[in-house]
């Protein structure tokens, strides 16, 4: 191993460090999926446009920027794991919430738990920054710190990539259950699709045609719904997620700070002109002679 290797992954021998980086890139995880998965479920069950959806994740940005400040200053004052453990249990609960969504679910449902999760963010990064980096050496934070923010980057890819998957698969899974329900035996199912066809019917649609729309409405219905438990199971998975980072807690290595005593600088004796002996040289004088010296030399 060479002695300045590009990336030094000595770093990693510190365990409070290897902690923090396998914490971030767990909330790289979540963070990013959540960011994912929420406009889709706006967008293609909800019916929101591009803008209300947008406007539907802002209050996140209210939470961290009320709480911020406050998680700063507590950092220097507690234990920063404490404020870690209230972030990831505030996460946690979003998600849950987050879980509990149905297609009838309103603005202010989504707003709320941005709004906690604004709030969870602010108690988290701080924090797990500042004990992840309480052990590097300011030679290699510069090292230390673009490891660490790799890592919440790739941890924010892994959860993207893994929890669209898991969104697909489990909408399928979803459906095939669902459809197992929907058939023409079904009293429920023949009411649904009579009542379709005569609303299609009323609107001046041909029998047949009619009936065509009305079996791709209910199958349409069925697909609504799939997605939307699939939603559901995937927020409940990132909830998990955010507890399981409870565990690695204890790894996150503290060191409270000590206050040294504040020493007052004393002032300068000033030797009093009559404690000065007579043949003392002055220096004033013994500089004037150097110079007079000088000029003769010259």
């Amino acid at each position: 191993m060479t002695d300045h290797p590009v990336v030094d992954l000595r770093v990693l021998r510190d365990r409070s460090f290897s902690a923090g980086v396998f914490l971030i890139s767990m909330l790289g995880f979540v963070l990013y999926a959540s960011l994912v998965l929420l406009p889709l479920y706006l967008q293609t069950l909800m019916g929101y446009p591009a803008y209300n959806s947008g406007l539907a994740l802002s209050p996140r940005g209210i939470g961290a920027l009320l709480f911020t400040p406050l998680a700063g200053h507590l950092t220097t004052k507690t234990d920063p794991r404490r404020l870690l453990a209230v972030g990831i249990v505030l996460g946690s609960i979003t998600m849950f919430q987050l879980s509990g969504l149905n297609l009838y679910a309103g603005f202010w449902d989504i707003f709320w738990a941005q709004v906690l999760q604004g709030v969870a963010l602010s108690f988290l990064f701080i924090p797990l920054m500042s004990l992840a980096m309480s052990h590097i050496s300011p030679q290699k934070m510069g090292n230390a710190t673009s490891i660490f923010n790799l890592m919440r980057n790739i941890g924010g890819s892994v959860g993207i990539a893994l929890m669209t998957t898991f969104l697909a698969r489990r909408s399928q899974v979803h459906q095939n259950h669902l459809v197992a329900n929907v058939t023409a035996g079904s009293p429920q199912t023949a009411r649904l699709l009579q009542g379709l066809r005569a609303n299609f019917v009323a609107h001046g649609i041909d029998g047949v045609t009619a009936t065509r729309k009305a079996l791709g409405a209910v199958y349409g219905m069925v697909q609504q719904h799939a997605a939307m438990l699939a939603f559901v199971e995937a927020f409940w998975v990132m909830g998990v997620v955010f507890l399981l980072m409870l565990v690695f807690l204890p790894m996150l290595q503290y060191s409270k700070p000590v206050r040294s005593a504040k020493t007052v600088a004393e002032p300068e004796k000033v030797i009093p002109s009559s404690d000065i002996p007579q043949d003392w040289p002055n220096p004033l004088e013994h500089e004037t002679y150097d110079e007079e010296h000088d000029l003769v030399l010259h």
